[in-house]
């Protein structure tokens, strides 16, 4: 293979690299420099002693000229592309960063609204909480006091009924306070018979109310007392008689168990 033709295959592998890569560029465009100028002079001198024609010596010098142009023009592009390239990589850098700003921001919105979340539903499981609590002690009372009512009702059952018949015990007391009590001598039979039964009927009644714990309330000698005494009258006193003793007891008071049934209408020592 001629000299010419050696050099016209280079450049064509040249080229085909210089497209591919512009690494490989940079490299046959550097190559091809040293080649050039290491063998300039052999192939100047070369070609003027060579036979060659002058028209083929005039092609070649072309295509070596065509060659380093376009070797200088792909170095020089390669070099614009690489500083282009490094130019790129920072406005990329800037926006991965800006990105990466963005999403943390969001994340940091999210993270945000999750606690306020949060911080809401703790809020109503307390309110939920205490609102159990407070149903909960508010059944237990009434279910407390309703326990409370039903022993009372049980308990004092027969205080209406104990009310009724403390009026027939009055009359029975008040008939046999106001009527003289008949002695072995009395002529009339009929009214002995009678205060008789009236006796029986007061003993009675007094046995029946210690059945159902009712019994009379004491109130002569003790000093007044608001809670199970009505003051009707005040009276004077003897010697020695404190002020508000109870002196007089015109109506008895009546305890069932430990309730005070019906106050006891007194006089009292005058104050």
């Amino acid at each position: 293979m001629s000299l010419s033709g050696r050099f016209t295959s280079r450049i064509r592998v040249a080229q085909r690299s210089l497209r591919s890569r512009p690494t490989t560029l940079r490299l046959c465009a550097n190559q091809t420099r040293s080649l050039l100028t290491v063998q300039a002079p052999s192939v100047t001198t070369a070609f003027r002693s060579s036979t060659i024609s002058p028209s083929l010596n005039v092609v070649n010098r072309t295509v070596f000229r065509t060659f380093v142009d376009k070797a200088a023009k792909a170095t020089s592009e390669g070099e614009a592309g690489e500083e282009s390239g490094e130019e790129t990589t920072e406005p990329n850098k800037t926006e991965e960063a800006t990105e990466d700003e963005a999403i943390k921001k969001k994340m940091s919105q999210e993270i945000a609204e999750l606690q306020f979340k949060i911080k809401e539903l703790e809020k109503q499981s307390n309110d939920f909480k205490n609102a159990a609590l407070e149903y909960k002690a508010e059944v237990f009372n009434v279910r407390t006091r309703g326990q409370k009512e039903v022993a009372n009702a049980q308990k004092y059952a027969v205080e209406k009924f104990a009310k009724e018949m403390l009026v027939i015990a009055d009359n029975i007391d008040l008939a046999l306070k106001n009527v003289e009590k008949p002695g072995p001598e009395e002529p009339c039979q009929s009214y002995v018979t009678l205060y008789g039964g009236m006796e029986m009927t007061q003993k009675t009644i007094t046995t029946t109310f210690k059945k159902f714990d009712l019994k009379k309330a004491e109130s002569m000698g003790l000093k007044f007392d608001i809670n199970i005494h009505e003051v009707l009258f005040q009276m004077p006193g003897e010697e020695g008689d404190e002020p508000g003793m109870i002196k007089n007891v015109v109506r008895d008071g009546y305890w069932l168990k430990d309730r005070a049934l019906r106050s006891a209408q007194v006089g009292v020592v005058q104050v």
